[in-house]
């Protein structure tokens, strides 16, 4: 997903929907512009917008005039927005949050080059998804991507881009009584079987879908709904 996140505290959210049965393996990471990531949330067949996920938030303007300090900062907000997607009941499933990162974890800091100079130097940070939890095809997948200034804030305009990678592993899973692939390592493992790129699943928001997408803007209350266009041919 890219988008312009300019040089405010923004939340930006969109749906997309899982196109096959799928196991998450492992710890995920995170591809973004760390100039402007603070952090991300992604539900699972949970609310679509932040006011579905909590009443405290209402709506974007609201949170403004009111003052309400869940909504003053992204810090405050992800937090907030966290702790009532961990309290969702999910039945038959672990929880309605499926992917998270880590806000204690550095995503960039200081540094020196060879020659003296000081640097904004981008670091992997860290995020946590429910490993070993199966996705099923149609489930419907929430990512709320914060952002804020974390440096080159004069800049007005800003292209981001957040990305969630993970291993999977695809059905019939290894183990199940089905399973005749594990021998030559044709399926994704974690366990010394070969991941194969040629398997990779992409879930990105489709417009045919009536997936949504929206950015709030913490300072101003504005809110947008802009057009959602499909990924790009090729798009991986």
């Amino acid at each position: 997903m890219t988008y312009d996140v300019g040089s405010d505290e923004r939340l930006t959210w969109w749906t997309m929907r899982v196109q096959t049965r799928l196991r998450l393996v492992g710890a995920p990471w995170v591809h973004s512009h760390r100039a402007r990531y603070p952090g991300l949330l992604v539900l699972r067949n949970g609310p679509r917008t932040p006011w579905q996920l909590s009443p405290l938030v209402v709506d974007s303007a609201s949170c403004v005039h009111r003052r309400v300090p869940e909504c003053l900062s992204v810090g405050a907000l992800r937090a907030h927005l966290e702790s009532k997607a961990r309290a969702l009941p999910s039945p038959g499933r672990r929880s309605v949050l499926l992917c998270a990162d880590e806000p204690t974890a550095a995503n960039w800091e200081l540094a020196r080059t060879a020659g003296g100079a000081t640097i904004h130097a981008d670091r992997q940070g860290e995020a946590h998804c429910l490993s070993g939890e199966e996705l099923e095809e149609g489930d419907t997948l929430t990512v709320f991507a914060f952002t804020r200034p974390n440096y080159n804030g004069g800049l007005a305009s800003f292209p981001q881009h957040t990305l969630l990678f993970s291993h999977a592993e695809l059905p019939p899973y290894p183990g199940d009584p089905s399973d005749t692939t594990s021998s030559n390592g044709t399926w994704a493992s974690s366990s010394g079987g070969a991941w194969d790129p040629a398997k990779a699943v992409f879930v990105a928001p489709q417009p045919s879908n009536g997936d949504e997408y929206g950015v709030w803007h913490l300072e101003t209350g504005h809110l947008e709904h802009p057009t959602l266009l499909p990924p790009r041919k090729g798009s991986t």
